[in-house]
């Protein structure tokens, strides 16, 4: 492998807001001769079991994954989560209802839309959704197929349902606290994603991350497309010495002209990403 990537930690499918299938992320990720991927879908596992059994045979593993979209002091955090319990039935009850509170809030935004003269309906925006997850790019695709944006980029400006816009409505809202206690009690470990990238917002700092370790946060996602190497240098220095785990990923949604695998972990990493894990479930295991 040219860069060196081994394991792509950080992939949506068509289960959120993804293009591709699970079963296409697998394919091109043994195309790229990856040892591991994590799928990670906003407020969803949908794609996870898919995943698996696309990778039968095929000399990869799939790690269960999740995006949690939490808040802090009115900052949007993007929590993930890997080695999830996705059959956890108390884990599965809670998404369902964040997926509903996604579907509400689709609602109160298409009704906005109405009353600035964009005529769109639940239905013609769930055409584009393959699942029961809805996001604000299935309004922009319904937008764009009915003529009133030529591009999914109008969509997300103060005009419409960009933050802040004219048909914005805010997120279910839940703590990066409380997103890292669900990743927790469904056996999993938290990592911060991009946290050198989040629209409008400062970049997170070491008081940032201080504060979420008290909350239980296990690591910080340093190799992603959302950081220059400034900023991965930065992050990576921040987790060594706070004793977080490294994580690393494409942040692969089927746009920006990325590949899976083009961003993640290189063998060393994943190495100690893997012990780190195993020993750290070691621990938990004793406490049971």
């Amino acid at each position: 492998r040219s860069n060196g990537i081994v394991a792509d930690l950080h992939i949506h499918t068509t289960s959120s807001d993804g293009k591709r299938s699970p079963y296409e992320i697998v394919e091109m990720a043994v195309q790229r001769s990856l040892s591991a991927i994590a799928i990670t879908d906003h407020d969803s596992i949908g794609g996870i079991d898919e995943a698996v059994e696309a990778s039968l045979g095929k000399n990869i593993e799939i790690i269960p994954g999740i995006e949690i979209s939490a808040e802090d002091d009115n900052r949007s955090i993007h929590v993930l989560g890997y080695y999830i319990d996705h059959h956890n039935p108390a884990f599965a009850e809670l998404l369902s209802d964040i997926i509903k509170h996604r579907t509400k809030r689709a609602e109160k935004m298409i009704l906005k839309l109405n009353e600035l003269g964009v005529e769109l309906t639940l239905q013609d925006v769930r055409r584009f959704s393959k699942t029961e997850f809805l996001g604000r790019v299935h309004i922009a695709q319904a937008m764009v197929e009915k003529g009133y944006i030529s591009d999914i980029k109008e969509a997300f400006s103060i005009h419409y349902i960009g933050k802040g816009g004219l048909a914005y409505v805010n997120r279910y809202k839940m703590s990066v606290h409380e997103a890292i206690a669900i990743i927790h009690d469904a056996g999993g470990w938290a990592s911060i994603a991009h946290p050198g990238n989040y629209d409008g917002n400062v970049p997170l700092d070491e008081k940032d991350f201080q504060k979420f370790m008290k909350s239980g946060l296990d690591g910080i996602e340093v190799f992603t497309f959302k950081h220059n190497r400034v900023k991965s240098i930065y992050y990576q220095g921040l987790a060594e010495k706070l004793g977080l785990i490294i994580t690393g990923g494409s942040d692969y949604h089927g746009k920006h002209n990325l590949n899976v695998g083009d961003y993640g972990l290189s063998k060393p990493y994943f190495t100690e990403f893997k012990h780190r894990v195993k020993k750290e479930r070691r621990a938990s295991n004793k406490d049971l």
